[in-house]
């Protein structure tokens, strides 16, 4: 019966440990996913950030120059930041070469779209961000318009 006893008690050793293992792999797992969620928020706050910049700094460009010459920067052309003073290609969709690498490192583009229409006497911005994540094109974009009053 002793014997016994001892293989029972390398069984029960052996089931904990067993345990042990699946329950700190699922911990791990859970790590993981959790930093990887951690980093897609990061970057997708991150792109926002970007678009918000393009179009403060067509805020600040119209502030400087006035609305005739925001409009004149249209009627449909993009630029690579909201300085408006380098043409780029357009982002239509992301990862066709549109916009300018704003950042190599995380393959994010920008471009900044200044469509006039001097019929309704206004600018209409729009700032598109594409950015590279686990090898797929993510996009954001921010719209505002100018009016001349």
């Amino acid at each position: 019966l002793g014997g016994f006893m001892k293989g029972t008690s390398l069984v029960e050793a052996l089931v904990a440990l067993l345990i042990m293992a699946v329950t700190g792999a699922a911990v791990v797992l859970l790590l993981a996913q959790i930093a990887s969620l951690n980093n897609s928020a990061k970057l997708r706050s991150q792109a926002t950030s970007y678009a918000q910049q393009g179009l403060e700094q067509v805020r600040s460009f119209s502030q400087s120059n006035g609305w005739a010459i925001l409009a004149g920067k249209g009627p449909s052309r993009c630029y690579t930041d909201g300085t408006l003073n380098v043409t780029t290609a357009c982002i239509v969709s992301c990862g066709d070469g549109g916009g300018i690498e704003i950042n190599p490192l995380a393959s994010v583009t920008r471009s900044v779209k200044i469509v006039t229409s001097q019929v309704l006497g206004q600018v209409a911005v729009t700032s598109t961000i594409c950015w590279r994540e686990k090898g797929v094109w993510n996009k954001t974009e921010s719209l505002t318009y100018y009016y001349n009053y």
